[in-house]
């Protein structure tokens, strides 16, 4: 089944071939966050506090289905915390 695209998230429906039940997977505004320690604050990417809120605000409680991977080793955007 084609994923089913519903504004700020993104579904897909997916069966599990043993018991050929469904299950919905989605994440907030359809993409993955960097959850690397990059300093860049205008990465699309970057999982600010702000963009947590307005996650949380948009779900309607905390345990809002974020997606969130390190791309700090494959971004060239990706810039290190200084010491």
């Amino acid at each position: 089944m084609a994923p089913l695209r519903t504004g700020w998230a993104n579904v897909i429906y997916k069966c599990n071939k043993d018991t050929g039940n469904y299950f919905v997977m989605m994440c907030y505004k359809d993409m993955t966050f960097c959850a690397s320690d990059c300093t860049n604050t205008k990465c699309h990417r970057n999982f600010t506090e702000t963009v947590r809120e307005e996650a949380i605000k948009w779900w309607g409680s905390e345990d809002v289905p974020v997606a969130l991977t390190d791309f700090s080793s494959s971004c060239a955007e990706y810039t290190p915390p200084q010491n």
